[in-house]
């Protein structure tokens, strides 16, 4: 993925994306360019389409959109040696389609035909247009179905994430009792310390609990879950689940719960 501050004219016959940027590719708390990750392990299948939407909050952070899979083995000696062929549009809201790796200057213009070639796919617009972006990953050859595939997304993005019933808020004194203090280091790898801070509530005491969620809303740890007086609290996250095991890199939510008030915070797991 292209860094900002890359020549315009890439990518191109010659030159592919060059060297990642991690800032630009990675989300850190308090970045305007926030990231998504689908991992979509059931696939899609010949001629199927699997649909996403963004909805883009601001013209002034690039949005960027790749689409990744893993194809099957080829025969030994063959040409052309894609076998499953996926192809990634994004119908911006004025109603334009954009495909994949249609690129002039370092960014997606429309018209062309679709890349049949290579199995990364990405759509960049240096200012997008604000409102619904419609992602489509279409199955054109699949003669091995399903093909599970990846959709990776950088970008502002409004109430991000949709659907989890989880949202993120600053945190700070400012009339709520708590204060996440840090989460740190973040990205991490093993392990991240949660900081936090309890201020007096009506009861004297109250219960904290403190857990991990995935992108989907699903409960992945839970780090804390009893009354506990006011004052000052670290936490060590180990990257495992409740039952134990390691969990997949990625990004994941604390959410930390204490006097009838809610927060969360983004973090991200890198292995």
């Amino acid at each position: 993925m292209e860094g900002d501050g890359s020549p315009p004219g890439i990518p191109n016959n010659d030159e592919g994306w060059g060297r990642p940027t991690i800032e630009d590719v990675l989300y850190f708390y308090g970045d305007a360019r926030e990231l998504i990750a689908d991992e979509e392990t059931t696939g899609v299948g010949q001629s199927e389409t699997v649909e996403f939407e963004f909805e883009v909050d601001s013209v002034n952070v690039p949005l960027e959109i790749v689409l990744v899979w893993t194809d099957h083995g080829a025969a030994p000696g063959s040409g052309l040696a894609i076998q499953n062929n996926l192809d990634l549009t994004v119908t911006r809201p004025d109603g334009n389609e954009y495909k994949g790796n249609r690129f002039l200057n370092g960014e997606t213009v429309p018209g062309g035909i679709y890349d049949t070639r290579n199995v990364e796919e990405v759509v960049r617009f240096n200012r997008p247009q604000v409102g619904t972006h419609i992602v489509a990953v279409h199955g054109t050859t699949v003669p091995h179905a399903p093909q599970p595939f990846a959709l990776v997304s950088t970008g502002s993005f409004a109430d991000w994430p949709g659907g989890t019933g989880i949202d993120e808020d600053g945190f700070g004194a400012g009339g709520r009792p708590f204060e996440l203090e840090s989460v740190a280091p973040n990205p991490f790898n093993p392990s991240t310390t949660i900081a936090y801070r309890l201020f007096p509530v009506a009861t004297g005491k109250a219960r904290t609990v403190l857990r991990v969620h995935s992108l989907d809303g699903r409960l992945v740890a839970t780090l804390v879950d009893r009354v506990q007086d006011p004052g000052s609290y670290a936490v060590t996250w180990n990257g495992r689940g409740t039952d134990g095991s390691a969990v997949a890199s990625g990004v994941y939510f604390v959410e930390l719960r204490y006097g009838g008030e809610t927060g969360t915070r983004k973090l991200t797991l890198l292995k």
